[in-house]
């Protein structure tokens, strides 16, 4: 896959990865509403195509394939095989080093500990 620009390219790249993934469902209403659901936590993601302004197909650190979702808000999600990924927001003075680069709604326990740690060791 390559850079995609177009509005449909995009939507396309998006549906073919869930529809072939194990862990991810997708629904889309005429509108062009699209919602992405982790089998996992039912947890839902979902915005219009409209906002979308680009997908880059990316390779992980294991050779798995994923989804780089990027919106024209400047926001960024991730798909993988089974989960949605978020980059956790930058706060000012707490070292982002410590939380992971990504971040779905399984780890949010584990991030809250991490936060939390990190806040005392302040």
């Amino acid at each position: 896959m390559s850079h995609t620009k177009s509005n449909t390219e995009p939507i396309e790249s998006i549906v073919g990865y869930v529809e072939s993934s194990k862990g991810l469902t997708l629904k889309m209403n005429e509108s062009g509403r699209v919602e992405v659901m982790q089998k996992l936590d039912n947890k839902y993601y979902f915005f219009h195509s409209l906002e979308l302004s680009e997908v880059l197909p990316r390779l992980d650190t294991e050779g798995k394939d994923f989804l780089q979702i990027n919106f024209k808000s400047g926001a960024k999600v991730l798909f993988t095989e089974n989960l949605i990924g978020f980059k956790p927001l930058e706060i000012i003075g707490l070292d982002m080093s410590r939380l992971p680069k990504v971040v779905t709604t399984p780890d949010l326990m584990s991030v809250y500990g991490a936060l939390e740690e990190a806040m005392d060791s302040d």
